[in-house]
């Protein structure tokens, strides 16, 4: 599991250590069943610059995870979800384990980022974890023979699940009150402006105070000011167009979404995306597509669920 991850047996392993995995890209959503003896695991600074952009959600199946950030710790027990950040550090121990981690790409999820940033290392449970959880797993076996518009929907599904459960009332942790740093600031000043056609370097330093050197250094590793209001207003606009509510013509969302010249949408939409506007509408297919070629380890397939620009 390295670098992802620093894994010690938590009980002598003298005859070895027991250990497995399995995992299906869903383009969006990357899904790992994995299976182990009890271990304890560190994620550091060191190695939290590796699928920084993404959330894993775990989903326990037998057994217990004791995870822990800063001085906080949770036990994941089966019918409850924890949430972590791949950008963070956080560690803990499990016992003999079975369960299911999904990676969750930011950038098709922008709108629930605030929500779920705000429930890291929370145990969820209740009625709408459980039926969050009964949905994963009862989906194990279906996902080696999805195809990509059932994958769009299973996408879907799983989307209006987990905002349910980010709905659910709650008591947030102290930790949850902490101020955001800065790229969270712009990021969400960038998610709650994404239909504004000024949306720009300009007005985002106008409108935080800050300077342009600021905010380019501060989003380098996303690509760059550009790149990524570009990104996300098509990621939101490939969203909209597999819902089947959604009845607006292509161009018209679009224009909504700041694109003034419909030749270069659709061109920016197929070299993100890999399919055209038309494609999204016709088949759902809400976002990005599952990568063909296999991966040589754990490592690298997490790895290449952050490669997409």
């Amino acid at each position: 599991m390295s670098p992802l991850f620093d894994v010690t047996p938590a009980l002598p392993a003298d005859g070895g250590f027991r250990a497995s995995w399995r995992g299906f890209d869903l383009g969006v959503v990357q899904v790992a069943e994995f299976k182990s003896e009890p271990m304890r695991f560190v994620r550091n600074r060191l190695n939290a610059d590796l699928a920084a952009k993404n959330w894993c959600l775990t989903i326990v199946k037998q057994g217990a995870i004791e995870s822990r950030v800063g001085e906080t710790r949770v036990e994941v027990v089966p019918g409850t979800i924890l949430i972590n950040s791949l950008a963070g550090s956080f560690s803990g121990a499990t016992s003999r384990i079975e369960c299911i981690n999904l990676l969750l790409n930011r950038d098709f999820f922008f709108d629930m980022e605030e929500d779920i940033d705000a429930l890291l290392n929370v145990r969820l449970e209740g009625p709408a974890a459980r039926i969050l959880s009964d949905f994963v797993l009862s989906s194990e076996k279906l996902f080696t023979a999805l195809t990509i518009s059932e994958t769009s929907l299973w996408i879907e599904t799983f989307s209006h699940l987990l905002g349910a459960v980010l709905r659910q009332p709650r008591k947030r942790p102290a930790f949850a009150q902490i101020p955001r740093d800065r790229v969270s600031i712009v990021l969400n000043y960038i998610r709650e402006n994404l239909h504004s056609p000024a949306l720009g370097a300009q007005s985002i330093c106008n409108a935080l105070r800050m300077s342009r050197r600021q905010l380019y250094y501060l989003l380098a590793p996303y690509g760059g000011v550009a790149r990524l209001i570009t990104r996300k207003r098509l990621v939101a606009a490939c969203r909209a167009l597999a819902r089947s509510e959604d009845c607006r013509l292509i161009s018209t969302v679009a224009y909504s979404l700041g694109f003034s010249d419909h030749a270069v949408f659709c061109k920016q939409f197929r070299e993100e995306f890999g399919f055209s506007p038309s494609d999204a509408r016709e088949s759902s297919i809400c976002g990005y597509l599952p990568r063909m070629a296999k991966p040589s380890s754990l490592a690298q397939w997490w790895s290449n669920s952050v490669a997409s620009p």
